[in-house]
């Protein structure tokens, strides 16, 4: 007896279509190009929106490696920096941007796989943390103390550049080129996370053992997967530093990393979109609460507040806390479908009608 086609229901989950989530993600970026017109010249807040297309892709690549392979990192801003200082070295050079963001992104993908290969064979997940932060920490010390590096002052002057002849000096050339960028980057994550490469590495940080046991190498995916963190966060450095023109050593510490880590909790740090909304929602709340009363009290208090009442009420953050409403949603339709042909099924049908010539 073959089992009956069960049709689609309106709840389930739009993400799980490669398709649907770029066509989301496109959707997204001409929304955004259009807040940044129209309500970012006339509130002030284009600066604001300018800094969350990187910000946002480095929570981006911090939500890539602990929400996609389980990784705790409290040094990703070491391949951000990588990232930012690429650009900086090669200041003089009159690269393309674009050749600047792919090195960028080559130089903090390579660096970040190389440390997770000579580390993760030796360390638990808890030992990779610290000397992830160990790492980032001794980079920012040498970082300071190097006139390569600009020391604590930094290196100025990067260039923008053109790009098919565009300048990108101007603020909305060099927006558009940046939300491109961004673009592209969401595209080939969003291929990773519905590949089956992403959903074995979410399954290793689910259940490392059971991955296993089942005769896959979670090491080696949780090293490759890093790689793609890196790389994410070395692009959003090359963004960030092109932006700015100026880029140092104070990306390397511990507080701008804690920031984006804080973002992606906020957003969901095991959620597509998570991390993005996450640092959207962390910028901009802080852009309205500098010049208020309630910010004069202090940024960090006010953000470690938030930060318990999301663990206390979300602790999968806003798009996990979503994603279970919409779960107990679709149960609950379910529920209520079987019953329904439960009831149908029990009701007593009406005799045939006999004809007359019988």
């Amino acid at each position: 007896m073959s089992r009956p086609v069960v049709p689609s229901r309106w709840w389930a989950h739009p993400g799980e279509s490669l398709w649907v989530r770029m066509v989301l993600i496109v959707v997204v970026a001409g929304l955004y190009v259009a807040w940044i017109d129209n309500v970012g010249v006339n509130t002030g807040l284009g600066s604001v929106l300018m800094l969350i297309i990187p910000g946002a892709l480095f929570a981006l690549a911090m939500g890539v490696s602990y929400g996609w392979c389980g990784l705790v990192t409290f040094g990703q801003g070491a391949f951000f920096s990588m990232g930012g200082f690429t650009a900086a070295l090669l200041r003089e050079k009159e690269l393309s941007p674009l050749s600047v963001v792919v090195l960028g992104g080559v130089v903090g993908g390579f660096a970040a796989w190389v440390f997770a290969a000579l580390v993760l064979r030796r360390s638990t997940s808890l030992w990779f943390a610290m000397l992830t932060l160990a790492f980032g920490q001794f980079l920012f010390e040498y970082g300071n103390k190097s006139s390569h590096f600009g020391g604590p002052d930094g290196i100025a002057g990067i260039p923008r550049g053109s790009v098919f002849g565009q300048d990108l000096l101007m603020q909305w050339p060099f927006t558009i080129y940046s939300l491109i960028v961004a673009t592209v980057v969401m595209l080939v994550l969003a291929v990773v996370y519905v590949s089956g490469f992403g959903m074995v590495g979410r399954a290793a940080r689910l259940n490392s053992q059971r991955a296993e046991a089942l005769g896959l190498n979670v090491v080696m995916i949780q090293v490759t997967m890093f790689g793609v963190s890196g790389a994410v966060a070395g692009v959003a450095g090359v963004l960030l530093a092109q932006q700015q023109s100026f880029f140092s050593t104070g990306y390397l510490g511990l507080q701008f990393a804690g920031a984006a880590i804080v973002a992606a909790m906020i957003g969901g740090v095991n959620s597509y979109w998570g991390p993005l909304i996450g640092f959207t929602i962390l910028a901009l709340a802080q852009n309205q609460l500098a010049g208020s009363t309630l910010g004069s009290v202090g940024w960090d208090l006010v953000l470690g507040v938030g930060v318990v009442i999301i663990v206390l009420l979300a602790p999968d953050g806003l798009m996990g806390g979503l994603d279970s409403a919409r779960r107990s949603l679709g149960r609950r339709m379910t529920r209520r479908a079987r019953v329904d042909r439960r009831r149908e099924s029990s009701e007593p049908r009406a005799p045939e009608a006999v004809g007359e010539g019988s």
